[in-house]
């Protein structure tokens, strides 16, 4: 079954659910009555804006399960609609920040999986059988300009992509062979053919994320990898799999890798490695740990089915929810290391995909009408209002942070103050959230330090400057020319 289908049938009953998978139907969410002032309290800075629009005026037709962010800035979205910003797109379609844009002729089928390699090439996946009207089966890729297939495709739908830095794709879904060779529920396209990842595993695969030292991390339906019992989650080492800690005691619909490397999974779970953990947990490597109280539907466990993390270290967890930890979030919420606070009113249906923009925004997906009481159906922007610092954006506690100049074409300088000595990391990190430098990392006194910022190493592009000093973390925004 369709994972998107299968959670619009999930029915809670006493705070637990009546079964895993069950036939299609109809589900009708309660209200859930949030009042102004607790969401004002509750809420992190920010505000909904429309997407879905574009300059036209129309929005998208249908719902957008898959979202991603590329190194140009540019956002691409999927799912189960013909029109986005009033533009013909099928089931794919590009936003650079202010409209809407096909590719191409788009596919002719849903897309459920998105992934963009280094050079910008994007990969979709779902149920179509073409895509440009080129035969792809399930899988395909845009380079720009035209559509081409991995191979023969897949045998069933892909609900999850994955480009590695060596160039590989992961495909995960529903399918029992690719590119014509046996490969259950899991198969890598090395850039020529597909090949399986040993026996692969017992069910349908969500999500990947990559790990230390070439690592896979993959999730779904799943009990067992390679024959042995993981429990919904597992770690693939390019020869063979391993459980990670035990796994979960259900379902897991999303993964993604923090900057310290860490991984965060949600899903439908309540036990993370025989942790208490609501919906979302984090895996240090060693042993899984509960963030807070995680997701709750009412007195009914909540369903987290998407996660992104921004520049400057937030997780973003959405889906099927009512609050976060103990603040009232609906459907969207921030967890800041220590604490969950609400994304604004929060989108009033399902997000099924999160992707953070160079800005620091946060983009939404899902079967929603409204998000904040903002009209945009499908899909909507949330301006983090210095989530990540503009230029001249809030210092934390005892620290001030500047780049100068900015934007710099080479060399620059990052300022550190700090109100008392500690230790100090000062890193920079690229739109995808990756650690592309360390300009510091070690003890430093109360006063202020100068550190070179060495742009004349870094690609032309926007990137933000995150300094840690014991908990308390500020960031700058520095842009870079050439």
């Amino acid at each position: 079954m369709r994972p998107f289908a299968l959670l619009a049938v999930l029915v809670f009953v006493a705070g637990s659910a009546l079964a895993q998978e069950m036939p299609a139907g109809s589900f009708v969410r309660p209200d859930v009555t949030m009042g102004a002032e607790r969401h004002s309290r509750a809420a992190a800075e920010g505000e909904y804006r429309d997407i879905s629009s574009g300059p036209s005026g129309s929005p998208f037709n249908g719902t957008v399960s898959a979202l991603v962010t590329s190194p140009d800035g540019s956002i691409y979205a999927g799912g189960d609609f013909t029109t986005a910003g009033g533009m013909a797109v099928n089931y794919i379609a590009r936003w650079d920040g202010t409209r809407w844009t096909a590719l191409g002729s788009g596919v002719n089928g849903r897309v459920d999986a998105l992934a963009v390699a280094a050079d910008g090439s994007v990969y979709a996946g779902g149920e179509f059988t073409t895509a440009g009207g080129v035969v792809a089966s399930r899988v395909a890729r845009w380079n720009g300009t035209m559509w081409s297939a991995l191979g023969s495709g897949t045998t069933g739908p892909v609900y999850a992509l994955m480009v590695t830095p060596d160039g590989s794709v992961y495909a995960g879904g529903n399918f029992g062979a690719a590119g014509g060779v046996a490969a259950r529920y899991v198969a890598r396209w090395d850039g020529a053919a597909w090949l399986p990842l040993g026996s692969g595993v017992n069910n349908s695969v969500l999500a990947f994320s990559a790990g230390p030292n070439g690592t896979v991390y993959a999730a779904g339906f799943f009990r067992t990898a390679g024959g042995e019992l993981v429990d919904y989650v597992a770690r693939w080492n390019g020869t063979g799999w391993a459980t990670l800690g035990g796994g979960m005691n259900r379902s897991v619909w999303a993964l993604v890798a923090a900057p310290d490397g860490s991984l965060y999974a949600s899903g439908d779970f309540t036990m993370a490695g025989g942790v208490s953990a609501n919906g979302v947990a984090r895996w240090d490597g060693t042993a899984w740990t509960a963030l807070g109280s995680g997701v709750r539907d009412g007195p009914s466990d909540g369903v987290a089915t998407a996660l992104a993390v921004s520049v400057d270290g937030s997780l973003y967890a959405s889906g099927y929810f009512s609050s976060a930890g103990v603040v009232a979030a609906r459907n969207a919420a921030r967890w800041d290391g220590a604490a969950w606070t609400a994304l604004g009113g929060g989108p009033d249906g399902i997000v099924y995909a999160l992707a953070v923009d160079r800005q620091g925004d946060v983009i939404l997906g899902g079967t929603f009408t409204t998000a904040g009481g903002v009209y945009s159906p499908f899909v909507t922007l949330y301006d983090t209002f210095g989530t990540v610092a503009s230029e001249g954006g809030a210092e934390a506690a005892g620290l001030a942070l500047a780049v100068a100049p900015n934007p710099v074409s080479s060399g620059g300088t990052v300022r550190v103050t700090l109100a008392e000595a500690g230790r100090v990391r000062v890193v920079v990190v690229d739109v995808l959230g990756r650690e592309v430098a360390v300009l510091a990392d070690g003890e430093r006194s109360a006063g202020e330090h100068a550190v070179a910022l060495g742009a004349e190493r870094l690609p032309a592009g926007v990137y933000v400057v995150r300094l840690t000093v014991g908990r308390e973390t500020a960031v700058r925004r520095v842009t870079v020319v050439r």
